[in-house]
This record gives C-alpha cells, sequence and structure tokens, in this order.
C-alpha cells in the first residue's frame, strides 16, 4: 500500500510500503463472522482466528472494542457490542 499525501495544491508520493498486519485480518474475520452469527464462543472464535490456545483467543477478544461477552465460564459468549449491532 502506497500513500499518497495532499499538500495544498500540490501531490506528495511517499515511497515506503505499509503491509496490513495480520491482527487486522483477524479483526475483520471476527467483524463479519459475528455480524452473520450473532454470537459465538471462545472455542468457535479459537477456531475461527486459527489460535493454538482459547487464552490467545481471550486476550485478543478482551482488546477489540466493537465486541462484549456475556455470561460467564464455557457457557459465555461473543457478540458485537450494541453500536455495531444491525
Amino acid at each position: 500500500l502506497r500513500t499518497v499525501q495532499r499538500v495544498g495544491s500540490s501531490s506528495m508520493s511517499v515511497g515506503r510500503i505499509f503491509r496490513a498486519s495480520s491482527i487486522s485480518a483477524n479483526y475483520v474475520k471476527l467483524f463479519k463472522f459475528l455480524r452473520a452469527h450473532e454470537k459465538a464462543s471462545n472455542a468457535d472464535l479459537t477456531e475461527l482466528l486459527q489460535y493454538n490456545h482459547s487464552s490467545q483467543t481471550s486476550k485478543f477478544l478482551r482488546d477489540a472494542k466493537f465486541v462484549e461477552r456475556r455470561g460467564s465460564g464455557p457457557s459465555a459468549r461473543w457478540r458485537l457490542a450494541e453500536h455495531h449491532r444491525r
């Protein structure tokens, strides 16, 4: 991805290439999955995101600002935060 920055009436090309993080792809996968299925267990999301341990999934989900957890323990479900639902 090359960026072009507009300065006044002229454009300036920036030659550095920025790669999208693999974490970004996981956020997109998570968002699309929850839009389609409304809610999911930690185990379902561990499989979707291809993490080796559920603790990795839990940390990722806690850091995601657009999801919320309902319940506790094995019966807990993750869903999109209210302002992101249809």
